[in-house]
């Protein structure tokens, strides 16, 4: 883009010299003719990132330096094709320069010929065009979204969930086992585990395996993901896979939902209900919870009646009982060297605390299962809290070539067909949540964008009618990048959502440089439709030259899925789908709008 300018006050100044223009003049016209296009070409530019500086979180700390680097050197480009550009010209532009390109001018002959029938259909036209718009969006429904784009891992960090009472040599066994067939998958070029005999760890209190693939394999870890877990599908452990990028907490993995409530039993009843719900939606893998792991209990109930008609109170069955269950094993203190020990003296086995062992207990004489009920029960780990209250939260992951937008949307039509009881609520967080949070500041921020960018233009045409004309490139622009999105089958991520952004301030460009063009034509006498069709054809080449330099140097990166351009890939993708569509389109569609407009304004001055 830093071209742009510098495309457009030279092509005016070659034109204006073909026509037999002497060069100072050339340079001084070509540069004047175009000053106030490029300046508010620039600005709008500039203005789309004024939203994206107050973003807050993640999508701020990495778009924030992007925005202002672009900002500062778009107005050094501006600076530069207003003085140096035109400067060069005149000395460089010596001999008259003649318009021969056969091509060129066969292009513009076909140009005017298919402008006309538009301008002749122009309603039909601008209805055509709303109603691929609409398509777009739907189709849009249809890919799903996602928070950052995938492919971006440096190395995938997995957890095996051994089956319980388990030996360390046997696990070891099973870890053996996994590394064996991670290094036959192909495009793994190195397994490193991490297993320590107690099971205790830096990482988080489990053993892991980190897995990498070779650089120079062109195989992608969504690839060796699928392939470790199809194969391992039949092992009597579960494969858990985190990528880098999740493991650095810039987005959560899979599908996390919270069940807030009080009572705990009921909160266990929902959350096993749900579980088994969401377990039969298609794509959805290794549903758990926060209380699978919790440990079984038995809970003593005294009779009241029953324990005061044998003469005992609760106080003395529970203090029994806490002796019984807490016993004090210190036998003696002894001082070696003046250091005092507490010796403490263990029986050779623990008995097991069991439901019968409980019952036969003997307190003063009463066996404790005539004086209380003795009831198995399930305890729970801990007790998690948000604003207040109790919440038990449920995760599932989802699986490779399942699109988490989607599945999301599967879930939250579950949560909102389940009955929950009062006082309690089911909330779809995780992943999910970050990307509806993201998406709707996003959303904030283009509209502000597109008031930003209307502001500009406003101020620099000093009329409200024709920066309302150029807008409608903004539409056509999107309806690019949706349709960019439909044929590369991407979702829609919060860096495609960033691209779309930018492309509003983009396409804009080429609309001012044509309008103002035509209120140029119009200013020296010229009918509507004439400085249209003029304007048009004059305006066609720096449009198709502007719009190609940033399409073709943007090509790079949406071609290159290689380490360190995954997470740019879906802007450049979306900036191109948008580009290309909008550049075609605004050479047709805006002249229409333009015609209309301008009728309207006539019937109104006249009906004055």
């Amino acid at each position: 883009m830093l071209v742009d300018n510098a495309i457009v006050v030279i092509e005016n100044i070659f034109r204006l010299r073909s026509d037999g223009v002497s060069i100072k003049d050339a340079a001084k016209q070509g540069a004047g003719q175009v000053v106030n296009a490029i300046i508010a070409a620039t600005l709008t530019t500039i203005a789309v990132f004024l939203p994206i500086i107050f973003l807050e979180g993640m999508i701020a700390e990495i778009f924030k330096q992007l925005a202002l680097t672009v900002s500062f050197a778009l107005l050094s480009s501006l600076i530069v094709a207003m003085t140096l550009v035109p400067m060069m010209a005149s000395k460089m532009f010596k001999t008259k320069n003649k318009q021969n390109i056969r091509l060129m001018l066969k292009t513009k002959q076909l140009y005017e010929k298919y402008l006309n029938f538009a301008l002749k259909y122009k309603f039909l036209m601008i209805i055509l065009v709303l109603i691929i718009f609409g398509g777009s969006i739907w189709g849009l429904t249809k890919i799903g979204t996602e928070y950052i784009p995938s492919g971006m891992e440096d190395h995938l960090m997995i957890d095996l969930e051994m089956p319980e009472e388990i030996t360390f040599t046997e696990k070891k066994e099973l870890y053996d086992q996994f590394m064996n067939m991670a290094m036959s998958i192909e495009g793994v070029e190195t397994v490193a585990i991490s297993l320590l005999k107690d099971d205790i760890n830096i990482m988080g209190g489990n053993n892991y395996v980190f897995v990498i693939k070779d650089e120079e394999s062109k195989r992608t870890y969504d690839e060796i993901k699928a392939d470790i877990l199809t194969e391992t599908k039949d092992d009597p452990f579960i494969v858990h896979i985190q990528s880098e990028i999740e493991m650095t907490n810039m987005v959560s993995s899979g599908i996390k939902i919270n069940i807030i409530g009080d009572d705990l039993n009921t909160l266990n009843e929902i959350t096993n209900n749900f579980m088994n719900i969401i377990n039969n939606i298609e794509g959805i893998n290794n549903v758990t919870s926060n209380i699978d792991d919790n440990p079984s209990e038995l809970r003593i109930i005294i009779d009241r009646k029953a324990s005061i008609s044998h003469g005992l109170t609760n106080y003395n069955v529970f203090s029994t009982l806490h002796d019984l269950l807490n016993p004090n094993y210190k036998a003696t203190d002894i001082n070696i060297n003046n250091r005092p020990f507490k010796v403490n003296v263990y029986p050779s086995k623990l008995n097991t605390i069991t439901e019968e062992g409980l019952k036969n207990i003997i307190i003063d004489h009463t066996p404790l299962e005539d004086i209380a009920d003795i009831i198995p029960s399930e305890s729970w780990n801990s007790i998690n809290r948000q604003n207040q209250n109790r919440y038990v939260s449920i995760q599932a992951e989802v699986k490779e070539d399942y699109n988490i937008g989607l599945i999301g949307e599967k879930v939250q039509t579950e949560i909102d067909k389940y009955e929950v009881p009062n006082g309690y609520e089911i909330i779809l967080t995780g992943e999910n949540e970050e990307i509806n949070n993201a998406l709707n500041s996003l959303i904030q921020a283009a509209l502000l964008a597109v008031v930003l960018i209307y502001m500009v233009m406003a101020i620099q045409f000093e009329s409200l009618l024709y920066p309302f004309i150029i807008m409608f490139t903004v539409p056509l622009a999107w309806t690019g990048s949706f349709l960019a999105l439909l044929i590369t089958g991407l979702p829609l991520s919060v860096v495609a959502f960033i691209g779309m952004i930018i492309l509003a301030g983009i396409v804009v460009n080429n609309g001012i440089i044509l309008v103002d063009y035509i209120n140029q034509l119009k200013n020296e006498g010229k009918a509507t439709k004439e400085a249209v069709i003029i304007a048009g054809k004059t305006r066609m080449r720096p449009i198709l030259m502007t719009s190609l330099t940033t399409i073709l140097a943007l090509t790079v990166m949406a071609l290159d899925i290689q380490k360190g351009t995954a997470m740019i890939r879906p802007m450049a993708i979306t900036t191109i789908g948008g580009l290309i569509f909008a550049t075609i389109l605004t050479l047709f569609i805006i002249p229409c709008i333009y015609v209309i407009m301008d009728n309207i304004k006539l019937k109104i001055k006249g009906g004055n």
